[in-house]
């Protein structure tokens, strides 16, 4: 059994330098099997066990009766990987929230050279919703949204799958957070509010000082109110 996984990790090594040597781009087709076999000096067997683990991964897409091409969905399945990952490490609040925080001051610093009008306008109607609705899941849902939609705004593949891989245990911290404030006071209730308000108008106005201000004080709802 070990020998066989060194051989099957020749043909993934093989694979990995096509496409960090840039001899291969997304669409390019893999030489067939017998010929993948013949290169590396490894049964085809081997060559099958680690074209099912690239494709497995994401890396590569088999097309029946043609063969294995680069894939072009490497994006979403490292999101699945990662979010399998980040659970089975059990990942805590405080791990998550500093993540959390590192990622949207990255995307913060991003997002002026790459946010779209519409993404504006959809920020600035979430927050408008967020501050006067009374239902509390459509409250977290728009906060939920405007984090995210300033992620994507950043248009750093790396930070958005990061931050999507860690999107089901965000999405309940966010409600955690929002029920725990709103048990305090309606006054800091209030001030949570206002810091999604000054996080959009920060990143919509091009204020990166206004948006770092904001972000900070919401991670001090995070450390506050989860962490403690």
């Amino acid at each position: 059994m070990a020998a066989d996984r060194a051989a099957y990790e020749i043909l993934i090594d093989f694979v990995e330098k096509l496409i960090t040597g840039e001899k291969v781009k997304i669409g390019d087709r893999l030489p067939p099997e017998r010929e993948l076999s013949e290169i590396l000096g490894i049964s085809r067997s081997a060559v099958r066990t680690g074209l099912t683990v690239l494709e497995a991964i994401g890396v590569i897409a088999n097309r029946q009766g043609s063969g294995n091409y680069i894939a072009n969905d490497f994006d979403q399945n490292m999101v699945h990987i990662m979010t399998m990952m980040y659970t089975l490490d059990s990942m805590s609040y405080k791990e998550i929230s500093g993540f959390r925080y590192a990622a949207e001051l990255q995307a913060a610093m991003l997002a002026p050279q790459n946010i779209t009008e519409a993404q504006k306008r959809l920020l600035n109607n979430y927050s408008d919703i967020m501050m006067t609705s009374n239902d509390e899941n459509e409250r977290i849902h728009c906060d939920k949204m405007i984090h995210r939609t300033i992620v994507e705004a950043s248009g750093n593949r790396l930070v958005i799958a990061n931050y999507l891989a860690l999107n089901k245990l965000l999405d309940k911290m966010i409600k955690d957070v929002q029920h725990e404030v709103f048990l305090k006071s309606h006054e800091e209730y209030t001030n949570f509010m206002k810091t999604h308000q000054m996080l959009v108008d920060g990143i919509c106005n091009n204020d990166f000082d206004l948006t770092r201000q904001a972000l900070s004080q919401h991670f001090v709802y995070l450390q506050k109110d989860i962490l403690t």
